[in-house]
């Protein structure tokens, strides 16, 4: 019977290992792309900015984006902070749109801008890194896109 025992142990274990590496590769087959600006608001004294971000999965399995947070950098200038702490279903084989929500640092806007009118370079080579919790296991974001003229 112990063998019987050990088996069965060892067969549960392969199992949930199994299930716990599906659920980490699916995580991984996310794409994330910039999407629109919703709103500009200020939260108390900070000025803060809505915009979308796109969630693509390409696997099968619906994974659950518990949060996510992050740097936002203009320049390599750091100008705020990135968050969404509300959590979302992202079905599989879709794309879903993931509010986010930058409270700007004055500071980093203000040397950005004085950069900006030194060297007459009015484009921003936005750079976003930070993480998404999904499904419980840590997805790195590094997303580089560039606004203005």
């Amino acid at each position: 019977m112990r063998s019987s025992t050990g088996l069965f142990v060892g067969a549960a274990a392969l199992a949930v290992g199994y299930f716990l590496y599906r659920k980490a590769s699916a995580a991984g087959h996310l794409v994330f792309s910039p999407g629109n600006v919703v709103s500009m608001d200020f939260v108390g004294t900070t000025p803060t900015i809505t915009f979308e971000l796109i969630v693509q999965n390409t696997s099968n399995a619906d994974l659950l984006l518990n949060s996510i947070g992050g740097n936002l950098s203009s320049n390599d200038t750091l100008i705020g902070n990135v968050g969404n702490f509300s959590g979302a279903t992202i079905p599989g084989n879709s794309q879903t749109v993931i509010p986010l929500t930058i409270s700007l640092q004055i500071i980093g806007i203000v040397n950005d801008l004085i950069r900006a009118f030194q060297y007459k370079n009015f484009q921003q080579a936005m750079k976003l890194v930070g993480n998404a919790n999904v499904n419980g296991f840590q997805v790195p974001i590094n997303l580089d896109f560039t606004v203005g003229v």
